[in-house]
C-alpha cells in the first residue's frame, strides 16, 4: 500500500475509534453492559476526552457520536459526561435521556 493510502486508512480508523468509543458510552447500554453516570464519567475522564484532546481526528469522531444517535432516533445519555466534553458539541440534536431511568 502506498504511503498516502496508509495515511487515509489511519485517519479513517482514528475517526471510527473516537466515534465508536463515544457512541457506545452515551448509549443506554451495549451488548456487554448497561452504562450509568458513573461508567460514562470514568470513560470520558480516563479515556475518551484525553485522547480527543490530543488527536483532532479522534475528536471529530467523538463529536459525531451524538449526531449518529440523532440520525437513528436514539437518545443520548449524557449524565456523567463532563460539560466540556467534545461529545456534547452536537448533543442538542438528539433526545437526551436519563440512563438510570430508561428501560427498553
Amino acid at each position: 500500500m502506498a504511503a498516502d493510502q496508509l495515511e487515509r486508512v489511519s485517519i479513517a480508523l482514528w475517526l471510527w475509534a473516537g466515534w465508536l468509543c463515544a457512541a457506545k458510552t452515551i448509549a443506554y447500554d451495549t451488548r456487554s453492559e448497561t452504562n450509568t453516570a458513573a461508567t460514562r464519567a470514568w470513560a470520558f475522564r480516563e479515556n475518551i476526552d484525553p485522547q480527543a484532546a490530543t488527536d483532532p481526528v479522534c475528536r471529530a469522531g467523538v463529536e459525531a457520536a451524538s449526531a449518529f444517535h440523532a440520525l437513528h432516533g436514539d437518545p443520548c445519555f449524557l449524565d456523567g459526561v463532563p460539560a466540556e466534553s467534545a461529545v456534547r458539541l452536537y448533543a442538542q440534536r438528539c433526545y437526551e435521556g436519563r440512563g438510570e431511568a430508561h428501560r427498553q
